[in-house]
């Protein structure tokens, strides 16, 4: 099961919001080496 819990839109070349960590346990966020600034295209974080 899956769903989306946030999206946010940011102008081209500018920062996005670091996703919070999930609370509950036994979750982890997932996005390894995305940078969350500059963004110039979509970008995914995965909690899991």
């Amino acid at each position: 099961m899956s769903a989306e819990l946030k999206t946010e839109k940011v102008a081209y070349n500018t920062g996005a919001t670091i996703p919070t960590k999930p609370t509950k346990e036994g979750y982890s966020l997932i996005y390894g080496d995305i940078a969350f600034d500059n963004i110039i295209g979509e970008i995914v974080a995965t909690v899991q």
